[in-house]
């Protein structure tokens, strides 16, 4: 009896530190979506949804970079870019939390599903809640890397939210400028020379942050692997357990290495890049 209201304790302890965990992500995922701009301390009210405000204050102020003749940003430009770098490095260091919160539960649920002392509905049950706080983790990591791209390179992170030519007709003559000299190859231009070197970093960090979690993905199928090949062969659910796993995070691995490859591309070439965007 006495074993079995330890086991019965061990098992509420586990579970209470489960949900204690998905709590502290719902509201770290919470934070990441309002408290950004309250931390990043401009004002510009940009939200998940984006903000009418900051739009029109990107587009004055990149027709206005545009036209300067200096190879320095105008103030009203690097007010933004400086605002927009601290915006991004907020929501990085937010994803980043999350994904350690979410990497934690997932080993935690993922563990009852390779012991075959469970019951199988149990283990089931474990299984898929691993799979959601995998994926979680997963699209996690995919914000941290897109905010630690838009921290570092935030000129082009912050030039991607101009308003539209249809919108701001200034903006359509600055980009169908920017758009024919980039077709002539002449970068001389001081915005424009600025615009293709942070598109080439902005690829660049893209590319390091892509292959980084390729290795971490094709390192855990590798693990996971090794833990299917050591499994007996009547523990069938363990082993169509960690066989799925290595597959999928073997899958994931290829899938980002495709990005890190076009991404190298594009830094190769941040000029082609940069006619490609702009061209559409």
């Amino acid at each position: 009896m006495q074993i079995s209201l330890n086991g019965v304790r061990v098992e509420h302890d586990r579970a209470r530190g489960s949900w204690m965990l998905a709590g502290l992500a719902l509201l770290l995922g919470t934070a990441f979506v309002v408290a950004p701009v309250w931390l990043a301390g401009g004002g510009h009210g940009e939200g998940f949804f984006g903000s009418a405000a900051l739009t029109r204050a990107v587009g004055d102020n990149f027709v206005a970079f545009w036209n300067t003749g200096d190879t320095a940003v105008p103030t009203g430009m690097n007010d933004l870019v400086q605002y927009w770098t601290r915006y991004h490095v907020a929501k990085a260091v937010l994803s980043g939390l999350l994904l350690i919160v979410l990497t934690v539960l997932a080993v935690r649920l993922w563990k009852p599903t390779v012991n075959s002392a469970i019951a199988t509905r149990r283990r089931r049950m474990a299984g898929m809640a691993g799979a959601t706080a995998t994926a979680g983790g997963f699209g996690a990591a995919l914000l941290l890397m897109a905010n630690v791209q838009g921290a570092v390179a935030p000129l082009s992170s912050l030039l991607s939210v101009v308003p539209s030519a249809s919108d701001d007709p200034a903006v359509g003559r600055v980009q169908a400028q920017v758009e024919q000299q980039l077709r002539t190859g002449d970068t001389s231009r001081p915005a424009l020379a600025r615009m293709v070197a942070d598109f080439g970093t902005y690829h660049a960090v893209l590319a390091v942050a892509a292959l980084v979690l390729a290795c971490v993905a094709v390192g855990f199928s590798v693990v996971i692997g090794r833990s299917f090949v050591r499994t007996p062969r009547l523990d069938r659910a363990t082993r169509r357990t960690t066989a799925l796993a290595s597959a999928c995070l073997a899958i994931v691995g290829i899938g980002v290495i495709i990005l890190a490859a076009a991404n190298i591309g594009n830094a190769i070439e941040p000029a082609h890049a940069l006619l490609l965007f702009y061209a559409g």
